[in-house]
């Protein structure tokens, strides 16, 4: 690594760059993140299945991976504090917030493609439990589950299927 000073010239129509190199470090180039005292980027999936949730939680979100995974093309992140990344076309798709009783799964779609009523009605959970942020061209809807709520309802799965077409649309 150097740190170099860059100067801007002009000569009329002309532009130019100068450097000038200030210091070079006498030693490694990458300089690694330390990751003491911040578990979960040394494992963190321990940190969130064991640390973060209570076994049912754990449980839940162990199933919840094992499904986004099964879609193909969804990858998934686990070196964050406070939440579990699912990663489709190299963007955050799916973030799952972590607590000990309940999982708060977020899911990106394109501006309006749902809407808060709606999502509680085809999932039938209270409107409380269901959250719409508007993030420009994405919306952002969160559902708040706790360990009974059943992934493998058709209804759920079949949320997460639009919810995947409508989130591709945006990228």
């Amino acid at each position: 690594m150097k740190f170099v000073k860059i100067l801007i010239l002009t000569d009329g129509n002309n532009t130019f760059l100068k450097s000038d190199v200030i210091l070079e470090p006498a030693g490694p180039a990458v300089l690694p993140i330390a990751a003491k005292g911040r578990p979960w980027i040394e494992n963190g999936q321990d940190w969130h299945l064991n640390q973060r949730c209570n076994r049912q939680t754990a449980e839940k979100l162990r199933e919840l991976v094992e499904y986004l995974t099964s879609l193909g093309g969804v990858e998934v992140s686990w070196n964050q504090e406070l939440y579990v990344a699912f990663i489709l076309a190299r963007y955050n798709w799916i973030t799952v917030v972590t607590f000990p009783n309940q999982l708060n799964i977020r899911v990106k779609v394109e501006a309006g493609y749902f809407n808060r009523e709606e999502v509680s009605k085809e999932l039938g959970i209270s409107e409380d439990k269901i959250e719409v942020e508007q993030l420009g061209r994405r919306d952002r809807i969160t559902i708040k589950i706790g360990p009974d709520f059943n992934l493998k309802d058709q209804a759920f799965v079949r949320f997460i299927e639009k919810a995947r077409e409508s989130f591709l649309k945006t990228v």
